[in-house]
């Protein structure tokens, strides 16, 4: 702008006339402002001069400033170039931020709807799992419970086989017992047959020496005398034999009566009211009690005796490695030589009682009879005869006086 100024103010001055004085005056070649005619300074042109040079330098100034500025300028520019590429760089970049984030965003959106199913997934498993922990429990309690009813049935069982196998066992030794004693009738049968041939034997020999003799008539009186002495009714040969297995020992029928009443009442009688029969109260009472009645100064009740008799918990052992010497009895309270003990429950902490020989004998006897009750009552004699198992009552009582 400062050039094209100038030029156009130089355009508009007017030609200079070479006939002017201002040509002989100034220099046109000179730099100074020194006068040609006197060679003195001329003020005003030396002002001009001066502001000239001012203006030179003020325009190289501004040619350099200029120049920077223009300088500055194209670094602006490629500043800016290289800014606006930045800018694009960066409006990509910030483009693909945008589109990443908004996929992160739709990202993150995904997994929160993931997660909230997730949430709900597990609050279901959870519910499953607790449901399954229930239904755990429920069948292990149910199953626990079964094997108890199964134990429970298991020991019942076992308890049943435990008491038929004792009553098989008490029903053997039952029947073994009765095959001693029909042994023992048998021969006993024998013994009185071969008795009566004896007798029957001498008895014809006896008439026919009287026969021979010929002493009928006193032989017909004499032979009732001698029959009703040896108790015995004479009769054929033929029929001895069923007359001498048709005698037998004559019982009391009050007693017998009260023996069948007792049959009858027994399969549905209590143990506790064993003795309200009017049987076993005379039986306790004339044979029981007495026998066991263990001196003057007893130390075990007769009572306590009975009743663990007749529950079948009183236990009778001989003395494995006895200490043999005098000493009080349990039982009696006398002194005697202790070869035995008993007690009367079968709990592993109650005390063996020692006892004697007589004292044992005694217990032994009472509770022989109490398992004969015992096994009428479980219905092992039921086969048997009446009179039969009466006679074995009978002799069980004779064995409890016999005792005493």
């Amino acid at each position: 702008m400062t050039r094209t100024g100038s030029a156009s103010s130089a355009a508009a001055l007017p030609a200079q006339d070479p006939s002017c004085p201002c040509t002989q005056i100034l220099d046109p070649t000179a730099t100074s402002a020194l006068c040609r005619l006197c060679h003195g300074a001329i003020p005003r042109v030396q002002m001009l001069i001066e502001l000239n040079q001012r203006f030179r330098r003020d325009n190289d100034e501004f040619q350099h400033k200029l120049a920077v500025s223009y300088m500055r300028h194209d670094e602006s520019a490629l500043e800016m170039s290289r800014l606006r590429e930045r800018s694009d760089e960066l409006q990509t970049h910030l483009a693909l931020r945008t589109q990443e984030l908004s996929s992160v965003q739709k990202s993150l959106s995904a997994m929160g709807e993931k997660l909230v199913d997730e949430i709900e997934k597990r609050a279901e498993l959870q519910h499953s799992k607790e449901a399954i922990q229930e239904e755990l429990e429920d069948l292990t309690r149910s199953l626990f419970e079964e094997a108890n009813v199964l134990v429970a049935e298991e020991a019942r069982r076992r308890h049943g086989h435990e008491q038929r196998e004792q009553t098989l066992e008490v029903q053997l030794d039952a029947m073994r017992g009765q095959l001693q004693m029909e042994r023992e009738q048998l021969t006993e049968l024998k013994e009185r047959l071969a008795e009566m041939q004896r007798r029957e034997m001498e008895m014809d020999e006896l008439a026919a020496r009287d026969a021979a003799l010929g002493n009928d008539d006193s032989l017909a009186s004499e032979q009732p005398s001698a029959s009703s002495d040896h108790g015995w009714t004479p009769m054929p040969a033929s029929s001895s034999a069923s007359a001498g297995v048709a005698d037998g020992p004559v019982y009391d029928s009050l007693l017998l009566a009260e023996f069948r009443d007792f049959l009858q009442q027994s399969p549905s009688l209590k143990t506790t009211k064993l003795h309200t029969v009017p049987f076993m109260k005379n039986v306790l009472e004339d044979d029981v009690t007495p026998c066991l009645k263990f001196g003057n100064n007893p130390r075990t009740s007769t009572r306590k005796l009975v009743d663990a008799i007749a529950m079948n918990t009183c236990f009778v052992e001989e003395v494995a490695d006895p200490e043999l010497g005098d000493g009080p009895l349990s039982a009696a309270g006398d002194p005697a030589r202790c070869r035995y003990h008993f007690k009367t429950t079968d709990a592993a902490d109650d005390p063996w009682c020692p006892i004697c020989l007589l004292c044992r004998d005694r217990l032994v006897a009472v509770c022989e009879f109490y398992n004969l009750i015992r096994h009428i009552r479980q219905g092992l004699y039921a086969q048997r005869r009446v009179d039969d198992v009466f006679a074995d009552v009978v002799r069980l009582k004779r064995n409890m006086h016999d005792a005493r």
